[in-house]
């Protein structure tokens, strides 16, 4: 029987899954077709990236006063209040673009809880199993989410529909926390200066920089890769159908990769950065949009694998350190990938046609920098 706690993390994952995916894949690429330009889209997201960084130790702040379920749910609000301000891009570009100062303060406050609440009720012996079905259980809401929005958008001509759905989204999400999840007794009493002291400390300096190495998959994943497959095919329409159909098959491929990383989450790990590393390079073939299909589907069974594998191996720590190294972890993750960004920006403005392979090449340098300083 499945263990109530798992299904409400589940719950909650997919749904919030249905809110990031649209982020993650659709949100960059909606932004230039609306007429953005690229260094634009890349600065969007850095400093996005680099609020959030500032905004995280506030999650140790709400955490203490609110505790984890009523932090979640504030930062629940600020997200649907981040996608109602996106949608209005088209009419008012500058409250749209700047509508990721939500996104920021929502994630800022949600990212260290959320992995608080797995690291303390996923078994050791179970976390790559339930990190890998949980990824492919958000490729199905990921695909549902970035199938409606490419029919919201080119059919119906608005993003509103989007965000009311988000909305909807985002509600169960937060009741399946309330009423399903056990209530976390360990008391939890920080300040934002004592998680700053923390991150800049000699103790956590080498997974600073790891988390920073990290952040160069992260900012490539989460921003560029989308991009990539639009430039390919050059349609909104085919880059949603191409989306949608990548993200189902990468969830059958995905959940063998579960039983690898609880035999051994070390060498699970160097397997995933090796082949990380190896499918940047397989990006500067993709030409056509059956080429770039095939390409963003092996690509993504291996960030899966990458980034559910080094997920199990922080987790750990973070059961171990508390609630102190999530929001350190989130600082400096968030911190990199601002700078991945606002560097891929700053290429885009001033040599557009380099900047994406700069991108790959800055996402490489990161793994190898992540693999060579974290320590279990």
């Amino acid at each position: 029987m499945l263990n109530k706690n798992y299904l409400a993390l589940y719950i909650n994952s997919a749904t919030m899954q249905f809110a990031s995916a649209l982020v993650l894949t659709f949100v960059g690429v909606n932004l230039f077709t609306q007429g953005l330009p690229l260094y634009l889209v890349f600065i969007y997201f850095g400093a996005e990236f680099i609020v959030r960084s500032i905004l995280s130790p506030l999650s140790a702040t709400a955490v203490s006063r609110l505790g984890i379920k009523n932090t979640i749910i504030v930062s629940n609000v600020l997200l649907v209040l981040y996608f109602l301000t996106l949608s209005l891009f088209s009419i008012y570009p500058l409250i749209g673009f700047f509508s990721f100062i939500f996104h920021a303060a929502s994630r800022g406050l949600y990212h260290p809880a959320k992995h608080y609440l797995q690291a303390i009720f996923i078994e050791k012996n179970t976390r790559g199993r339930f990190l890998t079905l949980e990824i492919a259980i958000n490729s199905i809401s990921a695909a549902l989410a970035i199938g409606f929005a490419t029919i919201s958008v080119t059919i119906w001509g608005s993003f509103l529909p989007v965000a009311l759905l988000v909305s909807a989204m985002i509600l169960i999400a937060s009741f399946s926390l309330i009423k399903l999840l056990d209530s976390v007794h360990s008391k939890i009493s920080l300040t934002y200066g004592q998680v700053m002291k923390h991150v800049l400390s000699r103790t956590f300096r080498l997974d600073a920089f790891a988390f920073t190495g990290f952040a160069g998959s992260m900012g490539f994943n989460n921003v560029v890769v989308a991009l990539l497959v639009f430039f390919v095919v050059k349609s909104l329409e085919l880059f949603g159908f191409i989306i949608v159909c990548v993200f189902f098959i990468e969830t059958l491929l995905t959940l063998l990769y579960g039983k690898l990383i609880d035999k051994n989450r070390y060498e699970s790990n160097k397997l995933a950065s090796t082949l990380q590393v190896i499918s940047f390079g397989t990006f500067f073939a993709a030409a056509t949009p059956l080429g770039v299909t095939l390409i963003k589907t092996a690509y993504g069974v291996v960030w899966n694998a990458y980034d559910s594998s080094f997920t199990s191996r922080f987790h750990d720590k973070m059961k171990k350190h508390g609630f102190i190294y999530a929001c350190s972890k989130e600082v400096a993750l968030c911190f990199g990938t601002g700078l991945y960004c606002l560097t891929l920006g700053s290429v885009a403005y001033l040599w557009n046609d380099l900047v994406f392979v700069v991108s790959l090449l800055l996402a490489a340098l990161g793994v190898l920098l992540a693999w060579k300083t974290f320590r279990d």
